[in-house]
C-alpha cells in the first residue's frame, strides 16, 4: 500500500481470556428503582433476596441487601404516591366521561381522613352507549363477576354483564370497591 504502514494478520486465536469484573459504580438507588419499579408494582411482596438474585443475574453486579431493601421501599412509596395522585383526579375523569358519552352514570364515594384529605372508597361507571345497547339488544339477564386489583388500596373490580343475541357476554357497567359486601 505504497508508503503506509500496515499490519498483516496471519493467525487469529478467537479466545477471550480476560476475567469478568463485577465491580460497577453505576447502580445507585434511583437507577435500580427505575429499572425494577414495574416488577415491584406487580409484586409488592417480592422478597429482597429474590430481587438481589435477579439483579445479580441481569445486571452482573453485586448489590447489598440493605440497598435493595431501600430500593424496594423507594419504589413502593413512588407507586403509592402515583396511585394517590391518580385517585385525586377521579372526579375530573367522571366528569369527562359524562361530557363525552351522553347518558353515562358515574358515582364516586370518598371519605375524609383525619387530616382532611379525601380517601377513595368506590366508583361506579355505566357508560351511556353500553347502557342503551343492553336495553335494546340484550336479554334481561345480568351477571356479576369480580377480580382483585393489585394496587396499593387492594380494591376489587366488579363487572356487570349481560348476554346479547349471539349468546356473547356484553359488559355494560363496572365498579371498583374496597370489598364485596352488601354496601358496595
Amino acid at each position: 500500500m505504497g508508503n503506509e504502514q500496515t499490519i498483516h494478520l496471519r493467525t487469529l486465536i478467537d479466545e477471550h481470556i480476560c476475567t469478568c469484573v463485577d465491580e460497577n459504580q453505576i447502580p445507585n438507588r434511583k437507577w435500580l428503582t427505575m429499572n425494577y419499579i414495574e416488577q415491584i408494582r406487580s409484586n409488592p411482596t417480592w422478597p429482597v433476596s429474590s430481587m438481589q438474585e435477579l439483579v445479580r443475574k441481569e445486571k452482573k453486579v453485586e448489590i447489598s441487601f440493605k440497598m435493595l431493601y431501600r430500593v424496594k421501599q423507594m419504589a413502593l412509596s413512588t407507586v403509592t404516591a402515583t396511585e394517590k395522585k391518580q385517585y385525586a383526579s377521579l372526579c375530573e375523569y367522571c366528569e369527562e366521561l359524562r361530557r363525552s358519552n351522553p347518558g353515562t352514570t358515574t358515582k364516586v364515594k370518598c371519605h375524609l381522613t383525619s387530616n382532611g384529605e379525601p380517601q377513595f372508597r368506590r366508583i361506579y361507571i355505566c357508560l351511556g352507549p353500553l347502557k342503551k345497547g343492553f336495553l335494546e339488544g340484550c336479554r334481561r339477564l345480568i351477571g356479576l363477576d369480580g377480580c382483585w386489583l393489585k394496587i396499593a388500596c387492594g380494591s376489587l373490580l366488579l363487572t356487570v354483564v349481560g348476554i346479547n343475541a349471539n349468546n356473547q357476554i356484553y359488559p355494560f357497567a363496572y365498579v371498583i370497591v374496597e370489598k364485596e359486601n352488601t354496601k358496595s
